[in-house]
């Protein structure tokens, strides 16, 4: 009897220390982007959020109506919706929405902002860990006419700034997209460097500074800092990072100084 109420209290002691360890970090993320048009009267769209293991976390927008109950069958199977007859039915309960924007079939195609403050559908603040912004545009029944895309991004203590370099296609242009934490500081007024090749073949990043830095330090995805230097580089001046030892993966590069710091994201790809 001892053994079992000692095997318990152990349980609940990693238990615990799991529960309390797992970062989960406060923040912004905002979203932007405008929908094509493809010459037919009504466009059902969706927009949410899932782990990079694509766990559903949020609802953002939904725009579907009774004509396009079933145009939205990845976002209504990711949402949990219920069905009409045997098609998921985009409208039904008990689709996941709580919190999101909702309305009718698309007719206009102005530029739609997502703002997310890292909470999930239950009302708790999400894990941090790799996630995906999805997108689903539909005009009309069939995978012709469905475009699904996945935007990946970072949920940690470090900025990840994809505010320019996300490529237009013929679904969806104008894309923005940054995930800012509440710890996150000041960044730059200007660029503070210029990194590259990213991502890397080898692990090792050039780096031309546009401003002094007086450290780096690289976070993994989970925002654990795997490196740290403090040093004096110039303005104008070009120098090296090398991760040649770090695994294949995304880190977060945060250059500082005494104005305050900019963050980059890095990619690890030997």
């Amino acid at each position: 009897m001892k053994t079992k109420i000692l095997k318990a209290v152990q349980l609940i002691f990693v238990l615990c220390f799991f529960t309390h360890t797992i970062a989960q970090t406060q923040g912004t993320l905002n979203f932007s982007f405008t929908p094509t048009s493809h010459g037919t009267a009504n466009h059902a769209l969706a927009v949410w959020i899932v782990t990079g293991g694509g766990s559903f976390i949020k609802t953002k927008a939904r725009y579907c109506d009774a004509s396009t109950y079933n145009y939205l069958p990845t976002w209504a199977s990711s949402a949990s919706c219920g069905f009409q007859g045997t098609t998921l039915d985009a409208t039904s309960s008990p689709c996941l929405i709580a919190g999101a924007t909702v309305g009718g079939s698309l007719t206009t195609y102005s530029p739609i902002n997502i703002v997310w403050d890292g909470i999930n559908n239950f009302g708790n603040l999400a894990q941090d860990s790799n996630c995906n912004v999805i997108i689903e545009e539909t005009w009309g029944i069939g995978s012709t006419k469905t475009a699904v895309r996945y935007f990946p991004f970072v949920k940690g203590p470090a900025v990840d700034d994809q505010t320019t370099g996300i490529a237009n296609d013929a679904n969806f242009t104008g894309i923005s997209l940054i995930w800012q934490p509440n710890l996150a500081t000041t960044a730059f007024a200007s660029a503070a460097a210029t990194i590259y090749p990213n991502p890397s073949r080898n692990g090792v990043f050039n780096m031309v500074l546009q401003d002094t830095v007086s450290a780096i330090k690289v976070y993994n995805t989970l925002g654990a800092l795997v490196y740290n230097e403090t040093l004096l580089l110039e303005k104008n001046t070009s120098t090296k990072l090398d991760l040649s030892n770090f695994s294949n993966g995304i880190y977060i590069v945060n250059l500082s100084n005494e104005k305050g710091a900019s963050n980059y994201k890095l990619v690890v790809e030997k």
